[in-house]
Protein backbone atom coordinates (compact mmCIF):
# COMPACT_ATOMS: atom_id res chain seq x y z
CA UNK A 1 0.00 0.00 0.00
CA UNK A 2 1.14 3.43 -0.67
CA UNK A 3 0.17 6.22 0.72
CA UNK A 4 1.17 9.85 -1.41
CA UNK A 5 3.02 11.99 0.40
CA UNK A 6 3.32 15.67 -1.14
CA UNK A 7 5.93 18.25 -0.07
CA UNK A 8 3.14 21.00 0.10
CA UNK A 9 2.98 19.80 4.16
CA UNK A 10 -0.85 18.51 4.41
CA UNK A 11 -2.35 17.83 7.67
CA UNK A 12 -4.46 15.22 6.04
CA UNK A 13 -1.80 12.79 4.62
CA UNK A 14 -0.55 13.27 8.53
CA UNK A 15 -3.10 12.15 10.07
CA UNK A 16 -4.11 9.25 7.71
CA UNK A 17 -0.20 7.92 7.92
CA UNK A 18 -1.19 7.91 12.30
CA UNK A 19 -4.06 6.10 11.80
CA UNK A 20 -1.72 3.59 9.58
CA UNK A 21 1.19 3.26 12.30
CA UNK A 22 -1.45 3.00 14.83
CA UNK A 23 -3.12 0.38 13.82
CA UNK A 24 -0.15 -1.27 12.13
CA UNK A 25 -1.10 -1.41 8.49
CA UNK A 26 2.27 -2.11 6.21
CA UNK A 27 2.44 1.16 4.00
CA UNK A 28 4.86 3.23 2.22
CA UNK A 29 5.02 6.89 1.54
CA UNK A 30 4.96 7.80 -2.26
CA UNK A 31 6.62 10.81 -3.50
CA UNK A 32 6.71 12.81 -6.57
CA UNK A 33 9.19 11.00 -7.74
CA UNK A 34 8.15 7.59 -7.06
CA UNK A 35 4.79 8.14 -8.94
CA UNK A 36 6.54 9.70 -11.31
CA UNK A 37 9.02 6.60 -12.25
CA UNK A 38 5.84 4.54 -12.86
CA UNK A 39 5.19 0.68 -12.87
CA UNK A 40 3.51 0.86 -9.55
CA UNK A 41 1.86 -2.06 -10.08
CA UNK A 42 4.65 -3.95 -9.33
CA UNK A 43 5.11 -2.80 -5.53
CA UNK A 44 1.40 -1.39 -4.82
CA UNK A 45 -1.96 -3.05 -4.77
CA UNK A 46 -3.76 0.39 -3.42
CA UNK A 47 -2.41 3.70 -3.11
CA UNK A 48 -4.40 6.44 -1.47
CA UNK A 49 -4.37 10.19 -1.62
CA UNK A 50 -5.64 12.13 1.53
CA UNK A 51 -7.58 15.53 1.31
CA UNK A 52 -5.49 17.52 -0.78
CA UNK A 53 -6.52 20.08 -3.76
CA UNK A 54 -5.94 19.00 -6.91
CA UNK A 55 -3.94 21.59 -8.03
CA UNK A 56 -1.50 20.85 -4.78
CA UNK A 57 -1.65 17.28 -6.20
CA UNK A 58 -0.21 18.11 -10.03
CA UNK A 59 1.73 21.06 -9.26
CA UNK A 60 3.07 21.25 -5.66
CA UNK A 61 5.16 24.55 -4.78
CA UNK A 62 6.07 26.99 -7.68
CA UNK A 63 9.80 26.86 -8.82
CA UNK A 64 12.01 29.31 -7.23
CA UNK A 65 9.71 29.24 -4.59
CA UNK A 66 11.63 26.78 -2.60
CA UNK A 67 14.63 23.97 -3.26
CA UNK A 68 14.51 22.48 -6.66
CA UNK A 69 14.45 18.97 -4.98
CA UNK A 70 10.85 20.36 -2.96
CA UNK A 71 9.26 22.14 -5.90
CA UNK A 72 6.72 20.69 -8.18
CA UNK A 73 3.77 18.03 -8.19
CA UNK A 74 3.39 14.53 -9.72
CA UNK A 75 3.13 16.45 -13.17
CA UNK A 76 1.81 15.38 -16.31
CA UNK A 77 4.47 12.02 -15.84
CA UNK A 78 2.40 11.09 -12.81
CA UNK A 79 -0.82 11.90 -13.74
CA UNK A 80 -0.04 9.16 -16.68
CA UNK A 81 1.55 6.53 -13.91
CA UNK A 82 -1.33 6.68 -11.81
CA UNK A 83 -4.25 6.12 -15.09
CA UNK A 84 -1.55 3.34 -15.70
CA UNK A 85 -1.80 1.67 -12.59
CA UNK A 86 -5.73 1.54 -12.07
CA UNK A 87 -5.94 0.61 -16.11
CA UNK A 88 -3.68 -2.56 -14.97
CA UNK A 89 -5.48 -3.64 -11.86
CA UNK A 90 -4.63 -1.23 -8.78
CA UNK A 91 -6.72 0.31 -6.21
CA UNK A 92 -6.77 4.47 -6.16
CA UNK A 93 -8.56 5.79 -2.85
CA UNK A 94 -9.19 9.37 -3.04
CA UNK A 95 -10.68 11.47 -0.02
CA UNK A 96 -12.60 14.31 0.22
CA UNK A 97 -11.03 17.37 -1.94
CA UNK A 98 -8.66 14.48 -4.18
CA UNK A 99 -11.67 13.16 -5.22
CA UNK A 100 -11.91 16.04 -8.06
CA UNK A 101 -8.15 15.02 -9.27
CA UNK A 102 -9.66 11.43 -10.10
CA UNK A 103 -12.88 13.33 -11.62
CA UNK A 104 -10.51 15.44 -14.02
CA UNK A 105 -8.29 13.22 -14.86
CA UNK A 106 -10.24 9.48 -15.30
CA UNK A 107 -13.28 10.47 -17.49
CA UNK A 108 -15.47 9.16 -14.77
CA UNK A 109 -19.31 10.12 -15.42
CA UNK A 110 -19.66 12.07 -12.03
CA UNK A 111 -19.52 15.84 -11.40
CA UNK A 112 -18.36 18.02 -8.23
CA UNK A 113 -21.15 20.35 -8.29
CA UNK A 114 -20.46 22.12 -4.69
CA UNK A 115 -19.72 25.54 -6.84
CA UNK A 116 -22.87 25.50 -8.93
CA UNK A 117 -24.64 26.85 -6.00
CA UNK A 118 -24.42 30.73 -4.91
CA UNK A 119 -23.28 30.39 -0.90
CA UNK A 120 -26.76 31.38 -0.21
CA UNK A 121 -28.07 28.24 -1.39
CA UNK A 122 -25.55 25.78 -0.49
CA UNK A 123 -22.88 26.12 2.05
CA UNK A 124 -21.52 23.43 4.21
CA UNK A 125 -18.43 24.79 5.80
CA UNK A 126 -18.87 22.37 8.99
CA UNK A 127 -21.41 19.54 9.29
CA UNK A 128 -21.77 16.11 10.48
CA UNK A 129 -24.31 14.42 7.69
CA UNK A 130 -26.41 11.38 7.71
CA UNK A 131 -25.96 8.93 4.59
CA UNK A 132 -27.76 5.49 3.89
CA UNK A 133 -25.12 2.73 3.06
CA UNK A 134 -25.43 -0.26 0.68
CA UNK A 135 -24.48 -3.13 2.88
CA UNK A 136 -24.65 -5.38 -0.34
CA UNK A 137 -21.08 -3.69 -0.73
CA UNK A 138 -17.66 -5.20 0.86
CA UNK A 139 -16.55 -2.12 1.34
CA UNK A 140 -19.89 -1.64 3.94
CA UNK A 141 -18.63 -4.85 6.09
CA UNK A 142 -19.54 -4.25 9.82
CA UNK A 143 -21.30 -1.32 9.02
CA UNK A 144 -24.91 -0.56 9.46
CA UNK A 145 -27.39 0.58 7.24
CA UNK A 146 -26.47 4.65 8.16
CA UNK A 147 -23.97 6.23 9.64
CA UNK A 148 -22.96 9.72 10.37
CA UNK A 149 -19.89 11.75 8.55
CA UNK A 150 -18.08 15.15 8.85
CA UNK A 151 -18.20 17.05 6.12
CA UNK A 152 -16.60 20.80 5.31
CA UNK A 153 -15.88 21.88 1.98
CA UNK A 154 -16.64 18.60 0.78
CA UNK A 155 -17.15 17.77 -2.87
CA UNK A 156 -20.93 17.19 -4.04
CA UNK A 157 -21.65 14.58 -6.07
CA UNK A 158 -23.59 14.31 -8.87
CA UNK A 159 -24.03 11.69 -11.71
CA UNK A 160 -24.29 12.37 -15.46
CA UNK A 161 -26.90 12.25 -17.17
CA UNK A 162 -26.92 10.20 -20.52
CA UNK A 163 -26.57 13.39 -22.86
CA UNK A 164 -23.71 14.58 -20.61
CA UNK A 165 -21.91 10.92 -21.18
CA UNK A 166 -22.39 11.27 -24.74
CA UNK A 167 -21.21 14.51 -25.01
CA UNK A 168 -18.22 14.70 -22.27
CA UNK A 169 -16.42 11.22 -23.93
CA UNK A 170 -16.71 9.98 -20.04
CA UNK A 171 -16.75 6.20 -19.07
CA UNK A 172 -20.65 4.80 -18.80
CA UNK A 173 -22.52 4.58 -15.79
CA UNK A 174 -22.66 1.16 -15.71
CA UNK A 175 -18.68 0.77 -14.04
CA UNK A 176 -20.52 3.36 -11.29
CA UNK A 177 -21.76 1.63 -8.12
CA UNK A 178 -22.99 3.93 -5.59
CA UNK A 179 -22.08 2.55 -1.89
CA UNK A 180 -23.40 5.85 0.47
CA UNK A 181 -25.52 8.54 -0.42
CA UNK A 182 -27.10 11.01 1.63
CA UNK A 183 -30.22 10.55 3.25
CA UNK A 184 -33.55 11.22 1.11
CA UNK A 185 -34.83 13.30 4.30
CA UNK A 186 -33.12 15.25 6.63
CA UNK A 187 -29.38 14.51 6.30
CA UNK A 188 -28.50 17.51 8.62
CA UNK A 189 -27.16 16.56 12.10
CA UNK A 190 -25.08 19.14 13.34
CA UNK A 191 -23.01 21.89 12.46
CA UNK A 192 -23.74 24.59 10.14
CA UNK A 193 -25.37 23.97 6.51
CA UNK A 194 -27.20 25.74 4.51
CA UNK A 195 -29.31 24.05 1.80
CA UNK A 196 -30.12 20.71 3.01
CA UNK A 197 -32.52 19.60 0.65
CA UNK A 198 -29.82 20.11 -1.79
CA UNK A 199 -27.70 17.19 -1.01
CA UNK A 200 -30.34 14.61 -0.13
CA UNK A 201 -29.90 11.80 -2.26
CA UNK A 202 -26.67 12.52 -3.69
CA UNK A 203 -24.06 10.37 -3.95
CA UNK A 204 -21.09 10.39 -1.03
CA UNK A 205 -19.20 7.33 -1.44
CA UNK A 206 -18.76 5.75 -5.23
CA UNK A 207 -16.68 2.66 -6.58
CA UNK A 208 -15.89 3.77 -10.31
CA UNK A 209 -14.21 0.77 -12.52
CA UNK A 210 -11.65 1.65 -14.69
CA UNK A 211 -9.77 -0.59 -16.83
CA UNK A 212 -8.79 -3.92 -14.64
CA UNK A 213 -8.53 -1.71 -11.66
CA UNK A 214 -11.31 0.92 -9.40
CA UNK A 215 -11.04 4.42 -8.00
CA UNK A 216 -12.84 4.80 -4.63
CA UNK A 217 -13.86 8.23 -4.35
CA UNK A 218 -15.08 9.75 -0.02
CA UNK A 219 -16.35 12.69 -0.96
CA UNK A 220 -15.71 13.27 2.94
CA UNK A 221 -13.03 12.27 5.38
CA UNK A 222 -13.82 9.08 6.50
CA UNK A 223 -10.54 9.39 8.86
CA UNK A 224 -11.05 13.03 9.84
CA UNK A 225 -8.49 14.08 12.02
CA UNK A 226 -8.58 10.39 13.47
CA UNK A 227 -11.47 11.05 15.10
CA UNK A 228 -14.63 10.11 13.06
CA UNK A 229 -14.09 6.07 14.49
CA UNK A 230 -18.11 5.81 13.40
CA UNK A 231 -16.55 5.58 9.43
CA UNK A 232 -12.80 4.21 10.07
CA UNK A 233 -14.40 0.87 8.79
CA UNK A 234 -15.22 2.29 5.39
CA UNK A 235 -11.90 3.84 5.03
CA UNK A 236 -9.79 0.64 6.30
CA UNK A 237 -12.49 -2.17 4.34
CA UNK A 238 -11.59 -0.18 1.18
CA UNK A 239 -7.41 -0.74 1.72
CA UNK A 240 -8.78 -4.62 1.30
CA UNK A 241 -10.84 -4.22 -1.19
CA UNK A 242 -8.74 -4.66 -4.36
CA UNK A 243 -8.96 -7.89 -6.88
Amino acid sequence: MGLYKPFTANMDEGWTRWIFDNWEFPYSSLYNVDIQKGSLNKNYDVIVIANIQPESIINGHPEGTIPDKYAGGIGEKGIEALKEFVGEGGTLITLNKSCNFALDHFRLPVIDVADDYESSEFFCPSAILRVDIDLEHPIAYGMNNQADIMSYGSPLFRLMDENEIKNNDVLSLENITVIAGYTSENPFRSGRLIGETILRGKPVLIEARYGKGKIILFAFRPQNRAQTEGTFMLFLNSLYYTK
